[in-house]
């Protein structure tokens, strides 16, 4: 199964904070990877319109052409 579904993002009353909210559903979902606290990567892609959260040992990268993922092969080069 693939996790998705629609949110929205909410806007802080009093400061230019954003917060998006991942549903119960997702995150109770056996293939849900991330857990409460943990720290994350975020990359906004403006002119694909795309938010890519990710951990920082698993790169995403994207370009005009797609998306595209970074396998770490275990050495920096």
């Amino acid at each position: 199964m693939v996790l998705k579904t629609k949110i929205k993002i909410s806007q802080s009353k009093k400061a230019w904070t954003q917060y998006v909210t991942i549903p119960s559903a997702v995150v109770q979902d056996s293939q849900y990877p991330f857990k409460a606290d943990e720290e994350l990567h975020l990359e906004v892609e403006p002119i694909l319109g795309i938010m890519i959260i990710s951990r920082d040992e698993a790169p995403i990268k994207a370009t005009p052409d797609g998306v595209i993922v970074i396998k770490n092969s275990g050495h920096e080069g």
